[in-house]
């Protein structure tokens, strides 16, 4: 009774664009320019250069030529000799070995990959100019699509979308310089690459970068016990989301989405936390905007907020941040999207 007397009240003196969750214009404006110049100065030129020494950024690597503009160049030490190194570094593809990245994410998109936990010895053999697949053939009704390297060289050099160069520190330890290259792009494409495909290429570069360390180190990518919490954190988000949602009457048919989106992404690729992100990160985002419209952002922003810091700090303690999430998410959807 409190807490509805407590929101009819902040509602009725609100601003209408806050009553609607929205921001105002000109608060919107400043919130992205802010956002835009932090994004510029200082996480853009981070993420182009991440783990790369002053001297890597300027080295000639085999197959500079090959395309004229280096858009990234990023390292990683890795404490394993280059041979092994390289036997998980040449089984990669789409269907081989994938990538070592988070490959949960890229089924979203129904690429089917899984990653490889051990080193397959029919994989070792890739000629130069050899198709090394993105996608499967018939994904999307079109034949495959992917990267023959002109560059392979065995324990040195791999070229996919740019150079990846192994250069051994000492017997048990190798230097891995990933550098990126690519065509001179228009101011148009430019500003996309650096709104868009940058972060994303970011986030999936170093996620493969990561996952090569660890299989080649011969460990687990994150201790068990973090990995249990990050899954027990995610169920907990998503099945508290949709409750939430369906507490309220006009939640009740947009919350079969999360379902349908769980279904289909698991019957094209067999991955259950594939399947498991479609229902938090597609599923539920559109159940709460199909049911509230844009009063649901603020719900839908906990959602957002949390897989943007999995996807960069790659931390599965932030499944604890999931723990907190359905909490948060209710209080919210109260107080902004149930009194409509």
């Amino acid at each position: 009774m409190l807490t509805k007397k407590w929101r009819d009240n902040r509602q009725a003196h609100a601003h209408p664009d806050v009553r609607l969750g929205l921001l105002r214009p000109r608060s919107a404006l400043v919130l992205l320019a802010v956002v835009w110049a932090v994004y510029l100065g200082f996480l853009w030129p981070w993420m182009q250069r991440w783990g790369a020494t002053d001297a890597e950024l300027t080295m000639a690597l085999p197959g500079d030529e090959v395309a004229p503009v280096t858009t990234s160049t990023r390292a990683i030490t890795i404490h394993a000799p280059a041979r092994v190194v390289w036997q998980w570094l040449v089984q990669v593809g789409q269907d081989r070995a994938a990538f070592y990245s988070y490959d949960w994410l890229e089924n979203l998109l129904g690429v089917n990959y899984h990653n490889a936990d051990r080193i397959h010895p029919e994989w070792q053999q890739l000629a130069p100019g050899e198709l090394v697949k993105g996608t499967g053939d018939g994904y999307l009704g079109m034949p495959a699509v992917g990267w023959r390297p002109p560059i392979v060289e065995p324990e040195r050099a791999l070229y996919l979308w740019g150079p990846i160069v192994l250069q051994p520190i000492d017997p048990a330890t190798t230097r891995v310089i990933f550098r990126s290259r690519g065509a001179a792009l228009t101011p148009l494409g430019r500003a996309f690459a650096i709104g868009f495909s940058d972060p994303v290429h970011f986030v999936m570069e170093r996620g493969m970068m990561r996952g090569l360390k660890a299989r080649a180190e011969g460990r687990p990518e994150q201790p068990l016990a973090l990995t249990l919490i990050a899954a027990a954190g995610w169920a907990v988000a998503g099945l508290g989301t949709l409750l939430a949602l369906l507490r309220q009457r006009r939640g009740r048919v947009a919350g079969l989405l999360p379902a349908l989106s769980f279904v289909a992404i698991l019957l094209s690729t067999h991955d259950v936390r594939s399947a498991t992100a479609a229902f938090i990160a597609l599923g539920l985002p559109l159940a709460g905007f199909a049911a509230y419209g844009w009063r649901w952002w603020p719900t839908c922003s906990l959602s957002v907020v949390q897989s943007i810091i999995s996807s960069v700090v790659r931390l599965p303690a932030t499944g604890l941040i999931g723990v907190l999430m359905p909490a948060a998410a209710a209080i919210f959807l109260t107080a902004w999207a149930s009194g409509g």
